[in-house]
Formats: structure tokens, C-alpha cells, sequence
């Protein structure tokens, strides 16, 4: 007998996207129908939320894009269809500390 356990949630159960700031921790919880741009600079420590490197790529775009989709996947009743499977606590890896 095989047992498989899976986590799903549906794009429904989505109601904000949470920023964390590596280097104070402070979070942001912006609910997706307020989303209009993505965040750079924490506003706790004003340090850039994203490693520079990966900031000259065009994701703010891409992030914005992605929630405008979430919003339109919802508004035309699509979301309630669709489940995304997640890592659930128990499969997650140890994290090593920032900085090593």
C-alpha cells in the first residue's frame, strides 16, 4: 500500500502577498486586491529587499503581472478550479543562517 500525502491550496485561499525583509525581518502584508506595484526598499531599515544582482532583472514586472493574474483568475470565478501543491512543514529542508 503506498500513502502519499500532498498540500494544495486553492488561488481562492490567496489573500495577500507578505514581504519579509532579510535584514531586519519586518514583514508586509499587502492584500491582492490593494496590489498595485511590488515593494524594493523595506520601509523599517530602508535596505533593498532584493540582492541588487537580481534587481537589474525585470521582476517587479513579472511580480506585478503575476498578481494582476491572480486578481483575474478570480474575478472570472477560473481561481476556484485550480490548486497549487505546496511543500508542507514536515517536507520542508533545514535552512542554514544568512550570511554562510
Amino acid at each position: 500500500m503506498t500513502v502519499e500525502k500532498r498540500t494544495t491550496i486553492s488561488l481562492e485561499d490567496i489573500l495577500a502577498v507578505e514581504y519579509q525583509c532579510p535584514h531586519c525581518n519586518s514583514r508586509y502584508n499587502i492584500p491582492i486586491e490593494k496590489f498595485d506595484r511590488a515593494i524594493n526598499q523595506c520601509s523599517n531599515c530602508k535596505e533593498p529587499l532584493v540582492a541588487m544582482e537580481a534587481s537589474l532583472h525585470p521582476q517587479d514586472l513579472a511580480f506585478k503581472d503575476f498578481v494582476q493574474t491572480l486578481k483575474n483568475l478570480k474575478n472570472r470565478g477560473i481561481a476556484k478550479i485550480i490548486r497549487l501543491e505546496i511543500v508542507s512543514e514536515s517536507e520542508k529542508q533545514p535552512q542554514p543562517p544568512r550570511g554562510q
